[in-house]
């Protein structure tokens, strides 16, 4: 018989899913920049999000990447958040 430890040995890695990270990313954004963003304009790929913005928008996120990616850890809890912007 497996002990409770074993069992939830694979819940160790799970992944906060790519919606809910866009949704706290549009959420961080907001509530940092005011500044709104649609989610269909932002996508994730391998713990980057990539932003489809007009360039002055982009700066201004990029300006405070560190804020927002601290904002996006500390709300989804995950260690598998994304670690840069573009």
């Amino acid at each position: 018989m497996k002990n409770l430890n074993e069992l939830l040995q694979r819940y160790t890695t799970i992944k906060t899913p790519h919606a809910t990270i866009i949704k706290t990313f549009c959420t961080a954004v907001e509530d940092i920049l005011q500044i709104s963003l649609k989610e269909k304009n932002i996508s994730i790929s391998k713990n980057t999000i990539w932003i489809q913005a007009p360039s002055s928008i982009k700066n201004e996120i990029k300006i405070h990447q560190k804020e927002i990616l601290k904002y996006i850890h500390t709300k989804t809890g995950g260690t598998h958040t994304p670690t840069s912007i573009f």
